[in-house]
C-alpha cells in the first residue's frame, strides 16, 4: 500500500471516529465530576459522618500512590 494512501485512510478514520469519541469522553468526564461532587457535598454536609471523611482520605492517599507509582521512570 502507498504511504499516502494509508495516511488519507487514517486521517479519514480520524475524522470519522474522533467526534464519537469527544461526545463519549465528554459525557463519562462529566457525568464522573457530578458523582464525586456530589459524594463531596453529601460527606461534607454530614450525609455520610466521619466514615466519609476516612473514605475521601483513603482514595487520595491511594490516587497519590498509584499516580507516583505510574510517573517514576522504568529500569532496564
Amino acid at each position: 500500500m502507498n504511504s499516502w494512501t494509508g495516511k488519507i485512510i487514517i486521517v479519514g478514520l480520524a475524522i470519522a471516529f474522533v467526534p464519537l469519541l469527544a461526545a463519549i469522553i465528554s459525557k463519562l468526564v462529566a457525568h464522573g465530576v457530578h458523582v464525586w461532587t456530589e459524594w463531596i457535598t453529601n460527606v461534607f454536609s454530614g450525609g455520610a459522618g466521619l466514615e466519609g471523611i476516612v473514605k475521601l482520605c483513603v482514595y487520595l492517599i491511594a490516587i497519590t500512590l498509584l499516580i507516583k507509582y505510574l510517573s517514576r521512570p522504568r529500569s532496564g
